[in-house]
């Protein structure tokens, strides 16, 4: 389960960064900016369930 979960926040993240690319070579827009955010957060919560799993 946690395995398809990594897989799932993975997917989230590379889907944030493909979503970025219109604004490569721009000045930061509120919407890029949400965006990054989004792909931290998602960078974060699959950083901190692989540890997780590494403990148990």
């Amino acid at each position: 389960m946690e395995i398809h979960l990594i897989d799932a926040l993975r997917a989230h993240e590379e889907l944030c960064m493909i979503s970025l690319i219109p604004f490569v070579d721009k000045e930061p827009t509120n919407e890029a900016k949400m965006i990054y955010k989004e792909m931290i957060e998602a960078q974060n919560e699959r950083k901190l369930l692989q540890s997780q799993i590494v403990k148990n």
